[in-house]
């Protein structure tokens, strides 16, 4: 009997949206996931194999001479471990190493692409909390598996920010469930993974509690993982210069007003006010839910839209934009600024980060043979015509903010009528996933198909 209702969940699934749709995704996904990667998920992956070896409270250290540094807390490297015990049982590492075959290159990129999975379930796990159709909560999670950014992050990037997005989905479907415990353990995970995560924790904690002390007993619980962690490893010399040494922590802060004296962060001043308001806000029962997305929905402008990032990270803000398109009653409109956000996307960090982020993803994918090797003498950001990366920025944060402001819960359907027409937005919907993947996929082919015809 067990069986056969999930069989009939899975049906439903695939039944809710059209199956073309799935099988087009599907296809898209399974380009992407083949044929591109960045090289970072190698030094993590790689990294994780000195915990296989017995190397657990010198890993810090035992690492640098094979991998130079380790950015991250050990929450990341243990998870990966995990994920490599077949790797390293089979012979196919034994040392920590960047120079790994293809299997096991895809082998890393499926443990991410199970967690991106497993983080679209929690979306209509969410949804169905709110007492919508299952139908609508099918839609959510596909509207997530669809997002162009988010396919850009997960299946061409590859990179593994999905770890910290996942547990931030638990922790908000513990925090619909009110579920505080797990709640603050699923942020605690996601902290030590990411720092973004206590950027969401934080005001959703205040839009909630009111109570100083629990306030104060909750916040000390979220951060206990990471406390541990760091005594743990306190005394080591890599592990400090290595994660507290990384300097991209420090974008948001990049942003500032100069007083002369000391420089303020825009973004740690306006976050500072988000949750003082969140405090304040007092906030009806069946109103918190569309008010937790849009707050959410604004920390990641202020992290996305006013502080510099890096191309992955942008798969963090998906789930809450996700979660706010599919409430809101304009979703046709949303999925034509997906589009339009994938565009400024592409162009942002296909000019930005050359050779590195472009047509060069195809350099670690099933058939690097082919493409590794080859003078990149022509780039994606050579086959556009806009350049100027200034003017660029100034319009995705611009985009990104029009879309967050009129998120807003007044423009969110009430879950009681809050069902979806499939066949009214089929359109859209297809132009936003197909059209998303190819203004990527169309010029990376194109970039590469030129370098090697001039290489001959």
């Amino acid at each position: 009997m067990l069986k056969k209702t999930k069989m009939n969940i899975f049906l439903e699934y695939i039944e809710s949206i059209n199956r073309i749709d799935w099988l087009i995704l599907g296809f898209l996904s399974l380009f992407c996931f083949l044929n591109y990667q960045h090289g970072d998920i190698l030094h993590t992956g790689g990294s994780s194999i000195a915990y296989l070896n017995g190397h657990i409270l010198d890993f810090y250290e035992y690492n640098k001479p094979f991998m130079v540094g380790n950015n991250y807390m050990p929450t990341t490297y243990i998870l990966f471990a995990i994920w490599n015990i077949p790797v390293r049982i089979l012979g196919l590492i034994t040392e920590p190493t960047m120079s790994v075959s293809v299997i096991v290159r895809m082998w890393y990129k499926l443990g991410t692409f199970s967690l991106f999975l497993s983080t679209g379930y929690l979306i209509y796990k969410i949804c169905m909390e709110r007492s919508v159709s299952r139908k609508k909560a099918v839609f959510a999670a596909f509207l997530f598996f669809s997002n162009p950014i988010a396919i850009y992050s997960e299946l061409i990037f590859g990179q593994y920010d999905i770890i910290t997005t996942f547990f931030m989905c638990l922790g908000v479907y513990y925090y619909v469930k009110e579920d505080r415990k797990k709640f603050v353990c699923s942020f605690a995970v996601a902290i030590t993974c990411k720092y973004f995560a206590l950027l969401i924790f934080l005001p959703l904690l205040l839009l909630k509690e009111k109570r100083i002390w629990k306030i104060i007993c909750d916040t000390a619980g979220v951060f206990s993982l990471f406390i541990i962690e760091f005594i743990i490893y306190a005394t080591s010399e890599a592990f400090i210069s290595g994660v507290f040494g990384f300097g991209a922590v420090g974008y948001i802060f990049n942003v500032s007003f100069d007083t002369g004296y000391a420089k303020i962060s825009i973004v740690v001043v306006l976050w500072g006010l988000l949750c003082a308001y969140c405090y304040f806000k007092e906030c009806k029962e069946d109103e918190r839910f569309s008010w937790s997305i849009y707050i959410c929905c604004i920390v990641m402008f202020l992290c996305f839209g006013l502080s510099m990032w890096h191309p992955q990270w942008l798969l963090m803000a998906i789930p809450f934009f996700t979660l706010g398109v599919v409430f809101h009653k304009d979703i046709d409109v949303y999925m034509l600024l997906d589009l339009l956000m994938m565009g400024i996307f592409m162009l942002f960090v296909v000019n930005i980060w050359k050779n590195s982020c472009d047509q060069s993803l195809f350099n670690l994918g099933i058939f690097s043979r082919y493409s590794i090797g080859i003078e990149q003498k022509v780039t994606m950001s050579d086959l556009l015509v806009l350049k100027d990366t200034n003017l660029i920025f100034s319009i995705w944060t611009a985009v990104l903010l029009s879309y967050v402001v009129y998120l807003h819960p007044k423009r969110m359907s009430e879950p009681a009528d809050a069902d979806i027409d499939y066949q009214k937005h089929k359109g859209m919907l297809r132009l936003r996933y197909i059209g998303g993947c190819c203004i990527f996929i169309v010029p990376s082919v194109a970039a590469l198909l030129i370098n090697i015809s001039l290489s001959k």
